[in-house]
C-alpha cells in the first residue's frame, strides 16, 4: 500500500498471510490490507481448495472481481482458480445438474459424499499455507532478482475456516509463530450439524438420503464423520498450535456460523478450542513477554466481522487487536473499545 507512509526496511517487508474462511476467496483480504499496510506489514492470500473467483466479465459493472480472475485453461502457464469452473448444480436452487454458470466460491469443498475428500481439503490448504510460507523468502515482486519480504517475519490470520485449517499448520510450521484466529471451532462433524447456517442444509441433505434428523443413523453418520475428519481437526491439533506460536483467538457470542459451544457435544464448537488451548480472557491492553496466549469475547458483532463493517466498532476493535497483535510480534493486545467486549 503504497499509501501507508511506511518505508520498506532492508531485510524486507514483514508479513501477514491472511485465509478467507467458507466460500470467500483471495480479495477478502483486501478489507485487513490497509489496516495491516498501516503497522508497515505486507499481505499475502491465496484461495483455500475449491475456493476462487467466479466473476469472469470485467465489462459486467456488477462483477467487479472480475479483473481479478485467473482463467481455467488446462495447464496454463500462469495460474487456475481453484474452483475449476465447476458448473455442478443449479446455484439459485442447488438441484443438481448444470446451469450454465460457474458454481459459487467454496460449494464443494464440504463434501458429504465423501468424507475423506472434506478431511483432505483441510490438509491441502493445510500443506498450501506451509509450501506459501516457505516461498515468501524468495517472492520478488518489482523484478529486481531480490526478494521484497522478510521471511523472519511472517504471521497469520485467519477468519472462521481460514484459522480452522490454520490450526494444524500453525502446529508445525516452524516459519511462523504469531497469529490471530478469528473465530474458529473444533469437532467439525458437530460443529456443522449444531451451526444454525450449516445445520439445516446438512439435515436436509442426509434426509434426502434417507437418513432422518436426530435418528440413530443420523447421530451415527456425525459420529463416523468426525472419526474420518479426526487427523485434520484443529481441536487436535490446538495444543500443539498454542506451544508453538503466540495466539489470539476472537469469539463473538451467538455466532450464528461457528457456534460457541453445541449441546452434547463437549469437543465442538470455538469454547472448545480456547479450553484445549488454555487461552486467558483478553478484557484490556494486555502485555505478555513470552507471548500472549489469549481469547476476546466480542458481545457484539457476527461471524464474518473481522471483514464486515456492518458493525463498523466491532470491525476496528478486532482489526485494532489484530495490529497489535502483530506490530508486536505477539506480545501485546491492545483493547482501544471495551465496549464491545466481555470484560468480567
Amino acid at each position: 500500500n503504497g499509501f501507508s507512509g511506511q518505508v520498506r526496511p532492508a531485510a524486507g517487508w514483514p508479513v501477514v498471510i491472511f485465509q478467507h474462511g467458507i466460500t470467500g476467496n483471495r480479495s477478502q483480504a483486501l478489507a485487513l490490507a490497509d489496516t495491516m499496510a498501516s503497522i508497515g506489514f505486507a499481505v499475502v492470500s491465496m484461495d483455500l481448495p475449491l475456493h476462487g473467483i467466479t466473476q469472469t466479465n470485467p465489462l459486467d459493472p456488477d462483477q467487479p472481481l472480475a479483473l481479478l480472475y485467473v482463467g481455467n485453461t488446462p495447464f496454463g502457464a500462469f495460474a487456475n482458480e481453484r474452483t475449476f469452473d465447476l458448473d455442478l448444480q443449479a446455484n439459485a436452487t442447488g438441484a443438481p445438474g448444470p446451469d450454465g454458470q460457474i458454481d459459487p466460491s467454496g460449494t464443494w469443498f464440504i463434501n458429504l459424499g465423501s468424507l475423506l475428500t472434506s478431511r483432505d481439503n483441510i490438509r491441502q490448504a493445510q500443506v498450501d499455507l506451509s509450501t506459501l510460507a516457505l516461498n515468501i523468502p524468495q517472492m520478488d515482486l518489482d523484478g529486481d532478482s531480490i526478494s521484497d519480504f522478510d521471511g523472519s517475519n511472517i504471521n497469520f490470520v485467519g477468519l472462521s475456516l481460514g484459522s480452522i485449517v490454520a490450526t494444524g499448520f500453525l502446529a508445525v510450521e516452524p516459519t511462523v509463530n504469531n497469529a490471530v484466529l478469528s473465530v474458529p471451532g473444533g469437532g467439525i462433524a458437530n460443529l456443522l450439524a449444531g451451526s444454525e447456517t450449516f445445520g439445516p442444509v446438512i439435515r436436509a441433505g442426509l434426509a434426502a438420503a434417507g437418513v432422518p434428523p436426530d435418528s440413530p443413523a443420523f447421530f451415527q453418520f456425525l459420529g463416523a464423520a468426525q472419526q474420518v475428519i479426526d487427523a485434520a481437526d484443529p481441536i487436535n491439533w490446538s495444543t500443539l498450535a498454542v506451544q508453538n506460536n503466540s495466539i489470539l483467538l476472537h469469539q463473538v457470542a451467538g455466532d450464528t456460523v461457528v457456534p460457541n459451544a453445541v449441546p452434547g457435544a463437549p469437543l465442538s464448537g470455538t469454547e472448545p478450542m480456547i479450553r484445549v488451548m488454555q487461552l486467558t480472557p483478553v478484557t484490556a491492553t494486555t502485555q505478555n513477554p513470552a507471548g500472549i496466549r489469549g481469547v476476546t469475547r466480542f458481545t457484539q458483532g457476527t461471524h464474518g466481522s473481522l471483514l464486515d463493517p456492518s458493525n463498523p466498532a466491532v470491525t476496528a476493535e478486532m482489526q485494532g487487536q489484530a495490529a497489535s497483535m502483530i506490530a508486536s510480534g505477539g506480545t501485546t493486545v491492545v483493547v482501544g473499545n471495551d465496549t464491545v467486549i466481555k470484560t468480567d
